[in-house]
């Protein structure tokens, strides 16, 4: 499951707005979880992670 750390390390290259839109989480607070590094919880780490996914993009762990 895709966490916090992962998408701050992605935020350059990832439409924030466009991922909170579809997703239904407010940009503000997703801005502020990837500012602070606060964790997601289950249901928005999956919501990510099907938008993210339904555009074709898989994050896996390079460790």
């Amino acid at each position: 499951m895709i966490d916090i750390k992962k998408i701050k390390e992605l935020s350059p290259i990832l439409n924030i707005s466009a991922i909170s839109r579809e997703t239904g989480i407010k940009e503000l607070t997703l801005l502020a979880k990837i500012r602070r590094g606060t964790e997601l919880n289950v249901k928005e780490a999956q919501s990510i992670e099907l938008c993210l996914n339904k555009y074709g993009i898989k994050i896996i762990d390079k460790d």
